[in-house]
């Protein structure tokens, strides 16, 4: 059946993929040159273009896991924390290029057919994602381990424990990791005269080359800390606007007031006074006002 997917990035910087992935570039909006690429070192950004330094600025990627990052350790490379990613061979095998990482491990035996001259090394919690040519689903170690050693190509196979006995037979040990949270082992074709036992993958000291890690979007950062300063000066002149206008308002009513009553005063004659007021007033109506 068919399986391909398809992706869409349209003219406001919004990208949508028929898998469900879907995310906003930074400057999202029209009138912008947008590219999404795939960089050297497998991770996949978006970029847009500043039309003032014609610079192209990384405007999306992804959250990283380091050691999901495509080909980072190379062939039979194995990337695990501690707790940065680090790279390592399998017993075994060693570095091709001592400063290159990426280059992966070669293996220290030559690689034999005969199903009769080879064993496997066991590498707990461990695990070579891609590459599978041969995937059985409920079947146990045993007959994953002569599916393994009756094919030349594979060069060793998953085994995962969860209930289902999931065998998946690698012809590449590429994309290599190690870590608590993989549920299934893995195991490498080795030649039987070779002497190893299971191996613990955290024993090497060897770090990852760094990755390309560009700021995102830092041209737009400033422009969003100057409308952010625009819109909190123009909040503060607002309510500036609002304080003084009922200021004046207020004096306003108070002035109508005033002039009311003294109109009243004119148009109505003098003030009344009750008795109590007239004899306070006269000192019990012994002075004369």
């Amino acid at each position: 059946y068919n399986s391909s997917r398809h992706a869409i990035l349209d003219d406001i910087g919004q990208f949508i993929s028929s898998d469900g992935l879907q995310f906003f570039a930074l400057d999202f909006g029209l009138k912008v040159n947008r590219r999404l690429t795939m960089d050297f070192d497998g991770i996949l950004r978006l970029y847009s273009l500043n039309n003032t330094t014609k610079d192209w600025q990384v405007s999306w990627m992804p959250k990283l896991v380091r050691c999901r990052v495509h080909g980072l350790c190379g062939e039979n490379g194995i990337c695990f924390y501690k707790p940065s990613p680090t790279c390592t061979c399998p017993p075994g095998f060693q570095m091709k290029d001592p400063t290159d990482w990426s280059q992966g491990c070669k293996p220290e035996f030559d690689i034999v057919c005969n199903k009769t001259e080879v064993k496997f090394i066991k590498l707990p919690h461990t695990d070579f994602y891609l590459y599978d040519s041969n995937y059985q689903l409920q079947t146990s170690i045993e007959a994953c381990m002569n599916i393994c050693k009756s094919d030349c190509n594979c060069r060793g196979f998953g085994y995962k424990l969860n209930g289902e006995g999931n065998c998946l037979i690698k012809s590449i040990l590429f994309n290599g990791q190690s870590g608590p949270h993989f549920v299934g082992d893995m195991y490498v074709k080795i030649p039987i005269k070779m002497n190893f036992t299971a191996s613990s993958i955290d024993n090497s000291k060897l770090d990852c080359p760094k990755l390309y890690l560009p700021k995102v979007g830092k041209a737009h950062e400033d422009n969003l800390k100057y409308l952010l300063g625009f819109v909190i000066a123009f909040g503060i002149a607002e309510i500036m606007c609002v304080t003084f206008g009922w200021v004046y308002f207020h004096k306003k009513t108070i002035n109508l007031r005033n002039l009311n009553q003294g109109y009243l005063a004119v148009t109505m004659g003098f003030r009344s006074f009750t008795f109590e007021e007239l004899k306070k007033a006269t000192n019990n109506f012994s002075d004369e006002i």
